[in-house]
């Protein structure tokens, strides 16, 4: 860091001062994959691609502070003589990128885990992948699905299936209703038919049922 970015004055703040920075710097929304990292030797090792650690090495207050607001958990290896990792999770703020569809990578944290992402791929998929989340997920309050935009070529919109593109999407659906080609009426249709298979599923289960928000994105 250079000098023009640091603030020398910090440790003689007040003390209720400095609490408040952390907590502030502590309590950030972040989204996270829990991926496997090749070591420089031995077997192949998991980590999540952020968490608030950095900040709770900071200092001896800052680390005091994470203990409270954060839990520690165990990351197991991807093989049995690899040893284990470990990372500081606030779940209530933190969203886990699952892809397409919930990852094997994540069974070690899915009981803990309040928040996911989702990226389109079709509405099949979509069902299937809410089905796993309400049955294995207990803590889950929030999916997002990630939609990629209307594409501009033809050919790229057979190419990238979206739920604005397809075309049958109708009857993976409910076999009635059409696709209107505008984003706000394909998104509210998208998502009022997810939310009625969340709330069936999620009384058929006897649990609470998770929000469900549709995220129209450029890139997905």
């Amino acid at each position: 860091m250079s000098p023009d970015e640091s603030f020398s004055l910090f440790p003689v703040l007040p003390a209720e001062i400095r609490f408040q920075i952390w907590e502030i710097a502590l309590s950030t929304f972040i989204v996270v994959h829990l991926g496997p990292r090749p070591p420089k030797t031995g077997p192949e090792r998991r980590i999540m691609s952020t968490d608030h650690s950095f900040i709770g090495q900071s200092c001896k207050e800052a680390r005091k502070l994470m203990r409270i607001t954060h839990c520690r958990v165990p990351i197991p290896p991807t093989v049995d003589t690899a040893p284990y990792g470990a990372a500081w999770v606030n779940f209530s703020q933190t969203t886990f990128l699952l892809g397409f569809a919930p990852p094997r990578t994540l069974d070690c944290l899915r009981i803990y885990v309040e928040s996911v992402l989702l990226r389109w791929a079709s509405y099949g998929l979509l069902i299937h992948s809410c089905k796993t989340l309400l049955a294995s997920y207990p803590a889950l309050r929030e999916i997002i699905v990630l939609v990629p935009l209307r594409g501009i070529s033809e050919t790229q919109r057979r190419s990238v299936p979206t739920a604005l593109d397809l075309h049958d999407m109708a009857s993976q659906i409910s076999r009635k209703t059409s696709i209107q080609g505008l984003p706000a009426l394909d998104t509210k249709h998208l998502k009022f038919s997810a939310d009625e298979f969340l709330t069936h599923e999620s009384q058929r289960l006897g649990r609470a049922g998770p929000h469900l928000e549709i995220v129209v994105s450029e890139v997905a």
